[in-house]
């Protein structure tokens, strides 16, 4: 998992460089939307692997 994130924050220093103005806003959403999604994911997973003992 930790991995990931890193990935992703790679990903966004190597993207974040490419894009111009018009495009900085949509990947502020995009990041923000697969913020939310993997905190969705690790709460799930987190919860039902704490559910499992």
């Amino acid at each position: 998992m930790l991995g990931l994130f890193v990935f992703v924050e790679v990903l966004n220093d190597i993207m974040f460089e490419q894009f111009d103005d018009r495009m900085i806003g949509l990947w502020e959403h995009q990041r923000e939307g697969m913020g939310l999604i993997l905190a969705g994911i690790s709460l799930i997973f987190f919860l039902y692997k704490e559910g499992g003992n």
